[in-house]
């Protein structure tokens, strides 16, 4: 008659305790939570700052270059670079729980569409047209092209 190892002994079993062993394991506190969040908050409110930043003189500069190209179309006139929050599987972590790609980041962060903040450069020019577009590598910019 075979001895009795105990319950510890059958392959079953050992697997288990491995599985609860490892789903034990803290994936993070509520200190690096809460951490990690005001981390994402404080790169969004930094984002939407950079993003409403206007120098009027940037932008008469860049204007006067485009003028000297003879109005070449859809010429870049201004940029504005925000800092590159953490992607989770080509998605931008936000503070809401929310990933985003990069077209509803920018409006995320600024609180309303791309095209609000486009209007914004419209209403400063007359007989010109401005449009963007979003470049994503390195980090994320937002480029306002000019028209006639």
């Amino acid at each position: 008659m075979s001895e009795n190892t105990g319950i510890t002994s059958i392959p079953a079993f050992q697997s288990m305790l491995s599985t609860m062993n490892s789903v034990s394991t803290v994936l993070i506190s509520l200190n690096d939570l809460a951490t990690s969040n005001a981390a994402l908050k404080a790169t969004e409110a930094a984002n939407k700052k950079s993003l409403e930043l206007f120098d009027s003189s940037i932008l008469m500069n860049n204007l006067h270059q485009w003028a000297g190209t003879g109005f070449q179309a859809s010429y870049v006139v201004y940029q504005l670079q925000v800092v590159t929050p953490v992607k989770t599987t080509s998605l931008y972590n936000c503070s809401d729980g929310t990933p985003r790609n990069v077209w509803d980041y920018i409006p995320f962060c600024l609180g309303y569409p791309i095209t609000t903040l486009v209007a914004n450069f419209q209403n400063k020019v007359e007989g010109m047209t401005f449009t963007f577009s979003l470049e994503e590598v390195p980090t994320i910019v937002l480029k306002i092209h000019v028209s006639k």
